[in-house]
C-alpha cells in the first residue's frame, strides 16, 4: 500500500488577512484605544519594567551560580587536602596560594580560579634554583655587557657582568653559588635575593625586554619550579645610587633603579614581575634611568 504524503499548504496562506470587506468602512470614524500597565501606577511602563525585572533576575541567577562555584572550590580543595593527609602527604606545614597571592584568604578565591597547597622546598631544590639562576643571569648578561665599554659612577668603573651580588634572606652576602650549601648556607626559611648595582641595570632590562638577562631568567625559573617556589622579579630603589633630575636649587635627587631577583619558599611573597610594558611606556621618566 502506497504512503499518502500530507499535502504542502502554500507559504502564501500564513499571511496576515486583512479586514474582511464587510467591516471595511471607508468614510466612518475609527477609535483607538491603547491599554498600557503600570506598576502601581508609579515607575516605568510596562515594557521597561520587564527588562528591568529580567535583568534583576538574571544578575540573581548568575550571582548564585557563582557563588555556589567557588563553595564547591573551595569544598573540594579541602576534600582533596584532607585525603592527601590520610595518605601520609602534605600532613606538615603548607602554604595556601590563592590566586597566585598567600595573603588572600581561601574564602576569597576568584571564580575560576585557582587555589594551590604547596609543601614546603627542600634546601636542595632552593639551592638549586639559586645557582640555576646565578648561572643564567651571568650567560644571558655575557650577550649583552660590552667589553670595553663601561659607565662611571662615583669615579668607579663598574661593569655590568661582573656586579651581580647575591644574599640570602637580605643579611649576608655569598660571592658564588657553591656558598650556599653546606654549613652556613642556605637554611629551609631562607630566600635568596640576586640583583645588579650598576647605574644602568634598569636600562638594559628596558631597552633589551623581553630578552633582558633578570627578564628572561625569571621566566626560565617560572617554566623550571612551577609552584614549587616563590619567584618575584622587580625593580627596586638603590640605597646609594642616585641621580640628579637637574642643577642647581632646583634639583631633585632620584634614587636608580636596581633589578632584582628574589627566590624563596612557597608563600613566601606572590610570583609576580614588573610591567614592563608600561616601564616602556615610562621611559621618560627620569626615575628609571
Amino acid at each position: 500500500m502506497a504512503r499518502l504524503r500530507l499535502r504542502q499548504i502554500p507559504t502564501r496562506s500564513f499571511k496576515k488577512r486583512g479586514v474582511p470587506p464587510a467591516f471595511r468602512f471607508k468614510n466612518s470614524p475609527r477609535m483607538v484605544a491603547n491599554v498600557s500597565a503600570g506598576l502601581n501606577s508609579i515607575g516605568p511602563d510596562r515594557n521597561k519594567a520587564r527588562t528591568t525585572l529580567r535583568k534583576i533576575l538574571m544578575q540573581d541567577l548568575a550571582t548564585s551560580i557563582v557563588n555556589d562555584t567557588r563553595v564547591i572550590h573551595m569544598n573540594e580543595t579541602m576534600a582533596g587536602w584532607r585525603e592527601l593527609r590520610g595518605m601520609g602527604q602534605l600532613d606538615g606545614e603548607v602554604a595556601i596560594i590563592v590566586d597566585g597571592s598567600p595573603s588572600r584568604p581561601i574564602k576569597n578565591v576568584q571564580f575560576a580560579g585557582r587555589i594551590d597547597i604547596v609543601a614546603p622546598a627542600s634546601v636542595e631544590l632552593l639551592t638549586e634554583a639559586a645557582a640555576f639562576a646565578w648561572y643564567t643571569l651571568h650567560k644571558q648578561a655575557s650577550k649583552f655587557s660590552p667589553s670595553t665599554a663601561s659607565q662611571t659612577r662615583k669615579g668607579h668603573a663598574y661593569r655590568y657582568i661582573g656586579s651581580f651580588e647575591m644574599f640570602i634572606s637580605d643579611k649576608r652576602q655569598v660571592k658564588t653559588a657553591n656558598e650556599l650549601a653546606g654549613q652556613g648556607g642556605i637554611e629551609p626559611d631562607d630566600w635568596v635575593t640576586i640583583h645588579n648595582h650598576v647605574p644602568y641595570a634598569a636600562r638594559i632590562e628596558r631597552e633589551k625586554y623581553p630578552a633582558g638577562p633578570f627578564w628572561h631568567t625569571y621566566k626560565a625559573l617560572r617554566r623550571k619550579y612551577g609552584a614549587r617556589l616563590a619567584i618575584r622579579f622587580d625593580f627596586v630603589a638603590s640605597t646609594d645610587g642616585i641621580i640628579k633630575t637637574s642643577s642647581g636649587k632646583g634639583g631633585q635627587s632620584i634614587p636608580i633603579a636596581q633589578p632584582v631577583l628574589r627566590i624563596g619558599q612557597p608563600g613566601a611573597f606572590p610570583n609576580r614581575a614588573p610591567k614592563m610594558k608600561k616601564i616602556i611606556r615610562d621611559a621618560g621618566n627620569r626615575k628609571w634611568k
